[in-house]
């Protein structure tokens, strides 16, 4: 006995083409480190480490878990696209690309 299944095509291709995005998605770095803060804020990796214990205060984070790049942007004030380029390796205009197709998405996060 044979099942068969009715299934709309367009709609697979929609669900199909999301998941690709998600799996997209997850190739790009969305945390940060405090040697990579250092780096990027001209700071001592002691200070870089005050600040995401500040952070993790700040946004009611346990000690195990990780600072993102838009909670650091939005507590420093850092352009997200600047930093989100440098730590992924990616040029701003591929990130305005990335963004227009819907694959990646500006985060929005107020403090």
């Amino acid at each position: 006995m044979f099942l068969t299944i009715k299934f709309d095509v367009c709609e697979v291709c929609k669900a199909l083409h999301r998941f690709l995005q998600i799996i997209q998605l997850m190739m790009y770095r969305l945390d940060i480190k405090s040697s990579e803060i250092s780096i990027i804020m001209n700071v001592t990796e002691s200070t870089a480490r005050e600040w995401i214990r500040t952070m993790k205060d700040v946004f009611q984070k346990n000690k195990n878990q990780i600072i993102t790049i838009a909670e650091f942007c939005a507590y420093k004030g850092v352009p997200y696209k600047d930093v989100f380029c440098l730590l992924n390796k990616m040029k701003p205009k591929e990130y305005d690309r990335l963004l227009d197709e819907g694959t990646i998405e500006e985060p929005k996060i107020i403090l």
